[in-house]
């Protein structure tokens, strides 16, 4: 048999019939009520080495199928060790030489954002007539036109570098798939780290102020600063980016809102 149950830690009653994990109806197998969805369920993730995550992030979560027919994996495998189920069959090698995509993912994007917040801010401070916005704790500055282009090609140079460290087949493609991919890929990213942004610094999205880069947001009421009439149909621009912004808010903003987006889940 591959399951031993620790008597001591057994102390619940097995005449009920139920599963002592997530309470659905059960059989008597393996010397306690347990269903076998569960027992499968335990076998798979010690086998395979598995290590979920907790849904919640709290180890809190209801296992009880009545009340919540999804289970947190991870709670659920919790409660399966707590009333003594253990594996003693073969285990599958951990390949934990190599990082997952997840972890690679969170360790790419933290380097990124460091990365260009160093940029943008030594970028902005060398262009005379940079505003500072005003934030109480950051040191965020309005868009300026003379800095905006530098600082967007920075960006677009920094996040090619991480999409090919987070996903290293993507340099296996040719040019013009790459191009593709990648400007479909910069402005989902850019929508997401803006709402993140925004959310984390101003403490909610459709005020005066709406992030632009790192360290950069757009004064949605004088648009940008700095000698415009340099550059033909930048007002245009200007009041296309508000229309814009108008837009995408209204699309994605309840779907953020509903998932109440964090920064620790943001990069994890």
């Amino acid at each position: 048999c591959d399951f031993t149950i620790d008597p001591m830690s057994a102390t619940e009653t097995t005449s009920g019939q139920s599963c002592l994990v997530c309470g659905a109806p059960s059989n008597f197998h393996l010397g306690m009520d347990i269903c076998r969805s569960c027992s499968s369920f335990f076998k798979r993730a010690k086998s395979l080495g598995r290590n979920y995550p907790c849904r919640n992030e709290d180890g809190k979560c209801s296992v009880a199928k009545a009340i919540a027919p999804r289970f947190c994996r991870r709670c659920r495998f919790d409660k399966c060790v707590a009333i003594g189920m253990a594996y003693e069959g073969p285990l599958r090698p951990r390949r934990s030489s190599q990082p997952t995509l997840m972890q690679r993912l969170g360790t790419e994007y933290k380097a990124l954002c460091e990365r260009r917040k160093n940029q943008e801010l030594k970028l902005t401070r060398s262009f005379e007539g940079q505003r500072r916005a005003p934030h109480p704790t950051e040191e965020l500055y309005v868009a300026h036109v003379d800095s905006f282009y530098t600082i967007f090609s920075a960006s677009c140079v920094e996040t090619f570098e991480f999409f090919n460290k987070v996903f290293p087949a993507f340099e296996q493609l040719g040019g013009d798939d790459q191009v593709t991919i990648f400007i479909d890929f910069v402005t989902k990213f850019n929508i997401y780290e803006c709402y993140e942004r925004q959310k984390r610094l101003w403490g909610r999205v459709g005020g005066r102020y709406a992030m632009w880069s790192m360290v950069t947001c757009c004064d949605l009421q004088t648009g940008f600063d700095g000698d415009t009439s340099r550059f033909e149909n930048l007002g245009c621009i200007a009041s296309s980016f508000k229309s814009f912004a108008k837009d995408q808010n209204a699309v994605f903003l309840p779907l953020f809102n509903r998932v109440e987006l964090t920064g620790r889940k943001a990069t994890h």
